[in-house]
């Protein structure tokens, strides 16, 4: 489909979003059969000419001459605040509300996001998730969207669209803007150098198991979460809050958790924060593998003139261990922000909507490496950076099914499992 033309399917599935507002919501919706009108619509003659005229934003939305200051409370040291991420194209939000300033507040995890929120539940307007969502909305920190300023919802996937991550008793609680995995970037050259078996390549077994030439090999990111559910399954365990539960509060089950962590301990050259010092030392050879996301393969696989095919190109393989571990990020609306403040309450929505534009989604996927929801940003990156086509593919980013289906998505457990992980943590890395 060309980029161009993509009104008549925005439309109808637009009408479908709008219409499924206080349905319960399932990977199968049957809609209803009686005809609504939902606010904010526009006919699929009049769109591409409403979408030059500005019509959004929408009605029950303030006039594109209002005033005032969004605050907008993200993960530290990704970046959120370059305009690529939220003002291109045509919805981008100070193209529509050229008189806002954004404010950003950083925080480092989710756990330090919950407390700030906990001390004072105003403390910001829009506020990512990353797996935490279903804590603030039982804290009563976030609340539901309206779907009708969020228009770009329905250029999603529609498994993105969805998905459960983001529902909640029939109710849309967040708009993902990207997604990727968890997994092992590894040197191919290095590996078939030491005889390892392919066969493990791809397999949590590799982590756990006695491989002497991976002593001290192994990049590790810092933060258990990454590890702790790999751990898991390989010991036979499920990763759904539930099961978290479980085998963290039953000690002989954690134990056997714990020991295959430290079966692990000897592989670790160095717990690194930086994504840069990773890179480096997988580039250099000074590893032979990575646990990170799939960024750390797409970018070293680019090397270091970032193009793809060639001559400083290293070749790497990126492991689909099972489960496949993945996450997605999302914005969020404070749940007390529509009643101190119904017109930035809107506003609000309309950062949103431009987190998602099919050009800041294109910039997602094209500088980081990532997955995006907007199916059409897929378009533009196949028409401006085509070389990298074979590698979305070969990290399935362009396969939302296998992420919302196939893959095992991070939510975080309690606060009690969480504190848990935290404290072996720190003697693990001793």
């Amino acid at each position: 489909m060309s980029l161009d033309k993509p009104w008549r399917l925005y439309v109808i599935v637009a009408a479908i979003i709008f219409l499924l507002l206080g349905v319960s919501i399932g990977w199968f919706v049957k809609p209803p059969t009686e005809e609504v009108t939902p606010p904010g619509w526009v006919s699929p003659e009049e769109y591409e000419e409403a979408l030059l005229a500005r019509a959004y934003p929408f009605p029950e939305m303030p006039s594109s001459n209002y005033t005032g200051t969004l605050r907008v409370f993200t993960w530290e040291g990704l970046g959120r605040e370059e305009e690529m991420w939220w003002n291109e194209g045509p919805w981008g939000f100070n193209k529509i509300y050229p008189n806002v300033d954004i404010e950003w507040l950083g925080f480092t995890d989710e756990p330090h996001a919950m407390s700030m929120l906990q001390m004072d539940p105003d403390y910001a307007d829009v506020i990512e998730v990353c797996g935490g969502q279903f804590k603030l909305i039982d804290e009563g920190l976030i609340e539901p969207l309206n779907h009708t300023m969020v228009p770009l919802v329905a250029e999603f996937f529609p498994e993105w669209e969805f998905y459960d991550a983001f529902w909640k008793d029939g109710e849309f609680y967040a708009v993902p803007f990207e997604f990727g995995y968890t997994s092992l970037t590894y040197r191919i050259d290095m590996f078939e150098n030491w005889n390892i078996a392919e066969a493990l390549w791809d397999d949590t077994a590799i982590l756990f198991s006695d491989i002497p030439a991976l002593d001290e090999q192994i990049y590790m990111y810092d933060s258990v979460i990454e590890i702790m559910d790999l751990a898991a399954t390989h010991v036979g365990y499920d990763i759904t809050v539930e099961d978290m539960i479980d085998w963290t509060s039953n000690e002989t089950k954690f134990a056997e958790v714990k020991n295959a962590l430290w079966d692990f301990k000897p592989k670790v050259a160095s717990f690194y924060t930086g994504v840069g010092e990773a890179y480096s030392a997988l580039m250099d050879g000074e590893c032979a593998a990575v646990i990170g996301w799939c960024d750390m393969y797409a970018s070293v696989k680019a090397g270091p003139d970032e193009e793809f095919g060639t001559d400083d190109d290293v070749d790497v393989g990126f492991s689909f261990f099972s489960p496949m571990l993945s996450w997605g990020s999302a914005y969020t609306i404070n749940a007390g922000l529509k009643e101190r403040d119904p017109e930035l309450y809107a506003v609000a929505h309309a950062f949103l909507n431009a987190a998602v534009t099919r050009e800041a989604c294109a910039n997602k996927i094209m500088e980081w490496y990532t997955g995006a929801p907007n199916r059409y940003s897929y378009e533009i990156v196949a028409d401006e950076f085509p070389e990298f086509i074979p590698i979305i593919e070969e990290l399935r980013l362009d396969d939302p099914a296998f992420f919302a289906e196939e893959s095992a998505y991070w939510i975080e457990p309690p606060s009690d499992v969480i504190n848990k992980w935290e404290a072996f943590w720190l003697d693990f890395k001793l």
